[in-house]
């Protein structure tokens, strides 16, 4: 598998558990989410004012250490290279967003239809992987133009801290720090079930908390 496709993959797995995620009702209680991965019991939640002190500290020090290396633009000093080689961000946005109401207009018609109509539902259902495949190689697309912007590259270490500082797992009836220490939560896989749940419901608590 080359890495593009590898790349696809990722998003297309993320957009899908994120939308499934979305569609959980009453997900968030007491602003702590709660989940269950290999057997155990896990949680994120809001963090404390120490814990968010603690996330601006790290914000700051991270945010100097990009501004001084040279490998990092600002997205507008990228857009403004992009945009003399005739590349248009915009478009690839636009493109994003008509391909993600296709899919949930189909789906609506998914779940509207008739149960019994096998044909028409595996024809859908195709239809709607086909335009979530087509919707993650735009998403990478989009990403690795901005990928090694100063602002996506700090958004995605302080949603890493933050997950850092809310997961907690369930030990004796007692919540306790799932990893020790930030460089042990850092040097676990991304693609670990674990964390990509961590992940998700991080995201999905911080819409809910600024709603």
């Amino acid at each position: 598998m080359d890495m593009v496709q590898q790349k696809v993959d990722e998003v297309l797995k993320a957009i899908k558990e994120q939308n499934a995620i979305s569609k959980m009702a009453n997900l968030v209680k007491d602003n702590k989410i709660e989940f269950e991965d290999s057997g155990k019991t896990y949680r994120v939640r809001k963090l404390t004012f120490a814990e968010t002190d603690s996330l601006n500290e790290f914000k700051a020090r991270e945010y100097f250490k990009l501004v001084n290396d040279k490998a990092f633009k600002f997205k507008d000093q990228i857009l403004a290279e992009l945009k003399e080689k005739g590349i248009s961000l915009a478009g690839l946005d636009r493109m994003i967003k008509d391909t993600h109401f296709q899919i949930q207009e189909l789906c609506q018609r998914l779940a509207e239809m008739d149960p019994d109509d096998e044909k028409t539902r595996v024809a859908l259902s195709e239809q709607i992987e086909d335009l979530e495949q087509r919707e993650a190689e735009i998403s990478v697309r989009k990403f690795d133009y901005l990928d090694m912007s100063i602002e996506n590259q700090l958004e995605a270490r302080l949603q890493r801290h933050y997950t850092y500082l809310s997961l907690e797992v369930k030990v004796e009836e007692k919540w306790v720090r799932a990893y020790p220490t930030y460089e042990d939560f850092c040097s676990a896989r991304v693609s670990d079930s674990l964390m990509s749940k961590a992940f998700g419901y991080v995201a999905h608590l911080i819409v809910h908390h600024e709603a």
